[in-house]
């Protein structure tokens, strides 16, 4: 009897070191940005929000903010800031579409392997095309500087490991989304409103009551729709117990700090 019992086979998530070399198809490529862009706008918080403060609080800054994208800021050049803004409009882009594909394939329960390819391959040409499409903008120091313009054990066997995917933690993703992809479409819908943009603009979307409290329902959304993100991506990518507790941590404490000076920000208009 023992004899015909079967060693069962672990598969493992793919190390950060063979992804370069393993031949990923387009759902994993659009899989691994996903993360990518969601790491990038993570770690550019503080960055975000100092966008959003410098913009919003006087007219005085608000022209300082126009004139640290074409000066620079300290012995950071203007151009630099603008390749920084062009790379968080990718990165945004991309994780939002990606977002949207997940949950129409949560919906229509469309995960056939020709369904993921073609909706992958979508979602790359998508997003950079929208990306290549406002780099005009993002030359123009973005569309708040101008008041007038806008064989391994890994691959398909690869079974989750390490990280907590329960259905509360999805449910909360895919709510969280849904919330920010609404206030994006709000947002953008009073942007786009007629008129110039400039500083009276800008900072009235934000004045009244309402805004403000759905600006502060996402920020809190964002804040725990970012910290599932990056706690799985800890625990599928950082073996060390030590080393993944340390950066669950200074996850925490980053997005409660990023959180409370964005709530600081909203408030103060």
């Amino acid at each position: 009897m023992a004899d015909t019992l079967k060693e069962r086979p672990v598969f493992r998530n793919i190390h950060v070191s063979q992804i370069v070399a393993y031949r990923l198809p387009p759902a994993g490529i659009v899989s691994i940005l996903h993360r990518v862009s969601g790491v990038v706008m993570f770690l550019l918080m503080p960055f975000i929000i100092w966008m959003f403060d410098a913009s919003v609080t006087s007219e005085i800054s608000y022209s300082q903010f126009r004139a640290a994208f074409a000066a620079g800021v300290g012995f950071l050049p203007g151009w630099f800031l603008k390749l920084v803004v062009l790379g968080l409009i990718w990165a945004y882009l991309h994780h939002f579409i990606a977002g949207v594909r997940h949950l129409w394939m949560d919906a229509t329960h469309s995960v056939s392997k020709v369904q993921g390819r073609s909706s992958a391959i979508v979602t790359l040409a998508l997003s950079l095309a929208l990306t290549v499409a406002l780099a005009p903008s993002c030359s123009a120091c973005t569309y708040l500087s101008t008041p007038s313009t806008m064989a391994q054990n890994f691959g398909s066997k690869r079974i989750v490991v390490g990280a907590h995917y329960g259905l509360r933690d999805w449910l909360a993703q895919r709510v969280t989304a849904c919330l920010m992809a609404l206030f994006t479409i709000a947002l953008l819908v009073q942007v786009l409103m007629p008129g110039p943009m400039g500083y009276d603009k800008w900072a009235g979307i934000f004045t009244p009551q309402w805004m403000k409290v759905l600006t502060f329902v996402v920020i809190v959304s964002l804040a725990y729709h970012v910290w599932v993100g990056m706690r799985d991506v800890w625990m599928d990518y950082v073996k060390p117990v030590g080393i993944k507790l340390a950066l669950q941590v200074f996850t925490i404490v980053w997005l409660v700090g990023c959180a409370g000076w964005a709530i600081q920000v909203l408030w103060r208009l």
